[in-house]
């Protein structure tokens, strides 16, 4: 195959070999971050970084063969390698002082840093020391833990002295309404270059070949101490972030004294009033985070310390029975939202959001709260079953409160009290007054059929008195049209006795006035009456029973017992009667404005 003589690039083309295939499979192994690369076009001119593309196994390997070109990468989030650059005009380099250098290599070791490839970087004779590792570390930590090391050991860092890669980078400020940017590592030229050659441990030059770099770097990875380096992260991470950020170390910074300060006087005047406590809660942790470092169950614990000896804590705060647990859900989110001063917290979610996590733990139902919503339950289960099973519910609101009663005790072994069942939450659930609006209301359905089954209408008067109790009867004795109770079973009808009236002889007319029975108490064929339960319709004619309006009016009981003593005073003057006759069903009769009535038994003397 050929191609043009004008064809852009190695226009001696060929089939790469087997080892020049394993060469450049294993140069892109080392060194894979393929964007953000720098490249030096010709040796006058200057590095510049190359964004519109990134290199490919195939471009990396045809730029670092170019003998015009030097080409140099960055690093991403995670590397396998490091190098410590060594100026030749510095202070450090083994021509200038070879004790600074042996130091130098020896803070290294100290951090797990003990092999290293040693390369002249170019002509200048600068040297590059190449650390690899077995495993990829994080870049940055691993930046942090290099300059803690050697500025530890009294090493400045600074171009054309001593360097590292990777560096210590910075973020970069974000101006709203541009586009973002981000800071790079800085880069470093690929070894082996133009001018670039391996050096032995007396710094002469032995060899520029990639398959001896590739088998010093073998070397290398397997003799650093990756464990012990890995521990010194989060050290070196911590002395960095307090010493190099961008704002003022502690103690120096104004806004931090300001807030401090503020925090602190907020502390100290504690409750006010009720619904501080997660206020209160979340100042004291970001306190014991920013100010006193502290963490985990030395933070839950400075949180409810300070907060129990606040002033107010005892009449305002209502979470004194989990204030314990309360600290500790307040430290593990304080935690997560703030970090120690100076540093740069790792936020995954806004306050506002912590908060109203930390209100939804405060909210778990106690136990009263779930016996009421276990009450609650049963209402509406009992209702709903009723209404299944019952072709109608009872009239009267007490009546209805005893079947629920009685039924959920059937249904569920536990019944419900009246004070259950009257509460305001509870009301929608079971009372007709607010049933009975809507669709497929039992009692709605049963009301002309219940009208059907009533005596005839009450006289003006009882009207009248219904429409004044009604107007002053509270919420659970509200008289309601209720459907008819379940049809009873069929009972055979027991003989009719002939009944005979009860009418004393006939007295003097002088005696009339006093001594005759009125007619209210004489009864002939006196139907079957009702229940007293159900038998609402002719309350004001029988005196003998209280309607359920009439409760809780005292007006009316009064006259109701001064009845009853005028009436039974009554009765006993006419049973002194001589000649009366009394008439007696076995135990069985019902009283009627009270007296009996039944089977003559015999007659008084």
């Amino acid at each position: 195959m050929s191609f043009s003589p004008l064809f852009p690039e190695n226009q001696e083309n060929h089939q790469p070999t087997l080892q020049e295939q394993l060469l450049r499979d294993k140069l892109y192994t080392l060194f894979s971050h393929a964007w953000d690369f720098i490249i030096k076009e010709r040796p006058e001119s200057d590095w510049k970084t190359v964004k519109k593309y990134c290199l490919t196994k195939e471009k990396l390997w045809y730029k670092f063969t170019d003998l015009l070109q030097t080409i140099g990468i960055r690093f991403g989030q995670y590397t396998k390698h490091t190098v410590v650059d060594v100026d030749r005009w510095g202070l450090i380099h083994p021509y200038t002082n070879e004790e600074a250098y042996h130091r130098l290599k020896g803070a290294l070791e100290a951090i797990g840093l003990i092999n290293s490839v040693t390369v002249r970087s170019s002509e200048s004779e600068g040297l590059h020391l190449y650390y690899f590792f077995k495993e990829a570390v994080p870049t940055f930590k691993l930046a942090c833990s290099l300059r803690w090391a050697l500025e530890q050991a009294g090493f400045t860092i600074k171009p054309g002295h001593l360097e590292l890669f990777p560096n210590t980078k910075h973020f970069k400020k974000h101006h709203k309404g541009k586009k973002r940017e981000f800071s790079y590592y800085n880069g470093h030229r690929l070894p082996l270059q133009q001018g670039s050659c391996l050096l032995d441990k007396d710094f002469t030059p032995y060899s520029n070949k990639l398959e001896h770099f590739f088998q010093a770097a073998e070397v290398s990875a397997q003799n650093n101490d990756l464990e012990l380096l890995s521990s010194t992260f989060e050290e070196a991470d911590t002395w960095f972030k307090q010493t190099y950020r961008s704002y003022a170390s502690k103690g120096n910074n104004s806004d931090y004294q300001d807030w401090l300060k503020n925090s602190t006087r907020y502390i100290a005047e504690g409750w006010t009033d009720n619904h501080q406590t997660n206020d209160l809660l979340l100042t004291i942790a970001n306190v014991g985070v920013k100010a006193h470092h502290l963490e985990g169950e030395e933070l839950a614990q400075f949180i409810e310390d300070t907060a129990v000896a606040a002033p107010g804590y005892y009449p305002h705060c209502r979470h004194r029975h989990e204030i314990k647990q309360r600290s500790r859900d307040v430290a593990r989110s304080a935690e997560k939202y703030w970090r120690a001063y100076p540093s740069r917290p790792r936020r995954s979610f806004t306050y506002q959001e912590m908060v109203e996590r930390l209100e939804k733990r405060s909210h778990k139902p106690n136990l009263n709260e779930v016996k009421r919503d276990r009450a609650s339950q049963r209402i509406t289960d009992t209702v709903a079953h009723l209404s299944e099973t019952l072709q109608a519910l009872p009239r009267t609101v007490k009546t209805l409160m005893k079947l629920i009663r009685e039924t959920s005790k059937q249904l569920f072994g536990i019944s419900v009290s009246d004070k259950t069942l009257k509460k305001e939450s509870n009301l929608p659930l079971w009372h007709p007054r607010f049933l009975k609006q809507q669709e497929g209301n039992p009692y709605a359905t049963t009301a002309a059929a219940q009208e059907e089954r009533t005596e005839p209408a009450q006289t003006v008067c009882s009207k009248k008195l219904t429409e004044q109790v009604m107007q002053q009867e509270s919420v659970s004795e509200l008289p309601v049209v209720a459907p008819p109770s379940p049809p009873e079973p069929h009972r055979v009808p027991e003989p009719v006795v002939p009944q005979e009236v009860l009418q004393a002889d006939p007295l003097p007319t002088r005696h009339q006035e006093s001594g005759a029975t009125p007619s209210c108490v004489v009864r002939k064929n006196d139907p079957v009456s009702e229940s007293p339960e159900t038998n609402t319709s002719n309350g004001c004619n029988n005196r003998g029973y209280t309607l359920s309006l009439m409760k809780g009016i005292m007006c009316f009981r009064v006259a109701e017992m001064l009845f009853q003593l005028f009436q039974r005073a009554y009765c006993t003057a006419v049973m002194d009667t001589p000649g009366l006759d009394l008439v007696y069903q076995n135990g069985e009769g019902r009283t009627v404005n009270g007296l009996v009535y039944g089977v003559k038994l015999r007659k008084l003397p």
